[in-house]
């Protein structure tokens, strides 16, 4: 074990009081599941009382056995992120837009639902007597998908197996401690192998597995190290932030999330106003620079800010500053100061930063996303090579490419020659408009166009399937893609282009309805 490791161990300990009282609660949980579910009850259980996905009025799901072990556990390892497939049998859409939903079956278990529980069932049941065996070979060659087995060994043996489900986390974990693997290595080698690690230093031999994986996702992942880099940078220029406009009005972290969610606190408008702001730098902006974003003239900005304010003071029931007798509004929510051409800027307080990350967990990921289709576009920009592409569209369809992480959200890799065969289908030509002029790129002789994935690659984790495929990505001009991202009229582009792409799309076993596409670029 490496010296970082340890002395993050030594810091690390100090929090083991707190987490021990906090695992005692949730390990009666865990408890509470197994005594529910015997290898004798799992026998007996009937399709309403296996399958995730039922809905009813009052209830946000029924409390079955996937339902349970997918959410009530959910703090001792988590399962969500993957289709409900991972549980062989359940209740669901048979395809994206559906309006009904029915039982379904995962393929290699036949088309009879009785059949289909019953096989599913004695998996479970095998696998729970394998593992009180501690039968390696025998849970390897278990049927269950990783995810699903892995978790049910570790609720019912927390001591044996860690929570760790997803294998790409395992060996991120082993390469940090400096550990070397072969290729061939199972899943259940590499969790030995970080037994064993944990086992060297004299205080995490004596942490339960529970809390050693939070201490790993906590203090060693990269993707954690990466967002504490990050924080901690943020923290810097919050602190170097001039100090002479800002006032402190006592709201806490968790004021502000209660009152995100309000909406007669926070209105629709409001809410995007506070992410356009969150998104520039430090957290930051001035009243024009949104002009030029969002095309609203600057000063209509100022009276939505003093009623939000008002409704903030009225609800924490606080007093506004006051300052040559008039009161003031804009502290409530921001830091002040004036910056280039005298203008003043408005930076959202610390406090307000953490709860809408919080209140709104997948911003991160829609800013690292749009980053990462910045990037694509530089590298095309730079090396544009169509002559060896097909120009096609490809008969097969691409698996769901694997996870990565950045400052801990997960991810999807673009395929560079993906986007650029589309452009070549496109003829580059602008596919909102072809009758869009553009230059012509310096090294090709061709007319430049820019990829657009028309679903965004951050909701892959909705779909089954590749959606980094042709079918998916749109030419377009450069005008036309800032208007898809930032235009007042982006959604008419959006419709239009969908109108055009369902077919080709549900060919790919890619289903989806306008009003979910529109979500996804932040449209009700």
């Amino acid at each position: 074990m490496n010296d970082y490791i340890n002395d993050e161990i030594y810091k690390y300990q100090s929090q083991i009081p707190k987490l021990i009282k906090e695992e005692k609660k949730l390990d009666k949980i865990r408890q509470t599941f197994v005594d529910d579910y015997s290898v004798d009850h799992i026998k007996g259980l009937s399709k309403e009382e296996y399958c995730i996905g039922f809905k009813t009025a009052g209830f946000k799901n029924y409390r079955t056995f996937c339902y349970r072990i997918e959410n009530e556990l959910n703090e001792l390892g988590e399962i969500h992120g993957s289709p409900s497939r991972k549980f062989c049998v359940y209740y669901g859409k048979p395809k994206r837009g559906s309006k009904e939903r029915t039982y379904l079956i995962k393929n290699g278990y036949g088309s009879d639902l009785n059949d289909a529980l019953e096989i599913v069932k004695g998996e479970i049941c095998e696998l729970i007597e394998f593992g009180a065996k501690n039968d390696t070979v025998a849970i390897t060659q278990s049927p269950l998908e990783p995810l699903f087995k892995y978790k049910i060994l570790n609720t019912y043996y927390p001591d044996r197996f860690f929570a760790i489900y997803n294998e790409n986390h395992i060996d991120e974990f082993l390469t940090e401690f400096g550990i070397s693997f072969p290729k061939e290595a199972s899943f259940l080698d590499k969790q030995r192998l970080l037994f064993a690690e944990k086992n060297k230093n004299v205080l995490s031999r004596k942490w339960s597995n529970y809390i050693f994986m939070w201490f790993l996702y906590e203090r060693i992942s990269i993707p954690s190290r990466e967002d504490k880099k990050v924080k901690d940078e943020q923290k810097e220029l919050d602190k170097q932030y001039s100090k002479k406009y800002q006032y402190n009005i006592p709201i806490t972290k968790e004021q502000w999330k209660i009152m995100l969610k309000n909406k007669d606190i926070f209105h629709e408008e409001n809410i995007q106003l506070m992410k356009d702001i969150y998104f520039c730098h430090n957290h930051a902006s001035t009243c024009k620079n949104l002009e030029i974003m969002n095309g609203v003239p600057a000063q209509s900005y100022n009276k939505p800010v003093v009623a939000l304010a008002r409704r903030v003071l009225e609800y924490t029931k606080n007093k506004a500053h006051v300052e040559n007798g008039k009161e003031k509004y804009w502290d409530v929510l921001f830091w002040g100061n004036y910056v280039e051409n005298n203008r003043f800027e408005w930076k959202l307080k610390p406090d307000l930063v953490a709860a809408i990350e919080e209140a709104f967990p997948n911003l991160k990921s829609l800013e690292i996303n749009e980053e990462l289709d910045n990037k694509l576009n530089d590298d095309l920009r730079k090396n544009s090579n169509f002559s060896k592409l097909s120009g096609e569209y490809s008969k097969d369809i691409k698996d769901r490419p694997k996870e990565s992480f950045i400052n801990g959200q997960t991810v999807y890799k673009r395929d560079r020659s993906t986007a650029l065969n589309a452009l070549k289908i496109a003829k580059f030509e602008c596919q909102y408009d072809h009758t869009h002029k553009s230059f012509i790129r310096k090294n090709s002789g061709i007319k430049y166009t820019e990829p657009h994935h028309l679903i965004p690659m951050a909701a892959q984790r909705d779909f089954d399937v590749s959606i980094d495929i042709e079918e998916n990505i749109i030419s377009l001009c450069s005008d036309c893609h800032n208007r898809i991202h930032y235009g007042k009229d982006a959604e008419m582009l959006i419709r239009k282009l969908y109108s055009e792409r369902k077919e080709l799309l549900e060919k790919k076993r890619i289903y989806i309805t306008i009003e979910k596409l529109l979500s996804y670029y932040g449209y009700k």
